[in-house]
């Protein structure tokens, strides 16, 4: 009893300690001014454009048609399908060594057998006659 009230003391102790270490951390931490960093980053950008010349800012990209836009789609398409028809291929042929193996236990079990041929059950029934109880003990059942 004596134990159990210890057990509590310390975890209520234990407990406050750990509020006043999170409250600790919290205040401790300081905050950032997001506008300050914002505001840095773009002045940065802004000089870099203008130390850029107006040729390089007014040039525009190639463009490209949507024919080739589609046909690369299509041809990523085709490779991600193939690439999961290997993997699906490869599942598949595991679980076909999985099976197999199975099968071919199976067979070993059955050549393992301890009656593996008509004249082993008659053996069998010829020895449970002789040495079972006789018949008188263990009349046949009428209908």
């Amino acid at each position: 009893m004596e134990a159990i009230i210890i057990a509590i003391i310390v975890g209520i102790i234990g407990a406050m300690a750990n509020k006043k270490k999170l409250e600790k951390s919290k205040s401790n931490k300081p905050i950032p001014n997001p506008r300050s960093l914002f505001g840095e980053m773009q002045k940065t950008i802004e000089e870099n454009i203008k130390k850029l010349s107006p040729e390089m800012v007014s040039d525009p990209a190639p463009k490209m048609n949507n024919d080739d836009f589609v046909y690369r789609d299509e041809e990523l398409d085709a490779e991600i399908q193939a690439d999961r028809l290997k993997i699906q291929e490869e599942y598949y042929e595991k679980k076909l060594e999985q099976i197999n193996h199975q099968v071919d236990n199976i067979k070993k079990r059955e050549h393992l057998s301890l009656i593996s041929d008509g004249d082993d059950l008659v053996k069998g029934i010829i020895l449970a006659e002789i040495l079972g109880p006789p018949r008188a003990k263990k009349p046949y059942k009428r209908n």
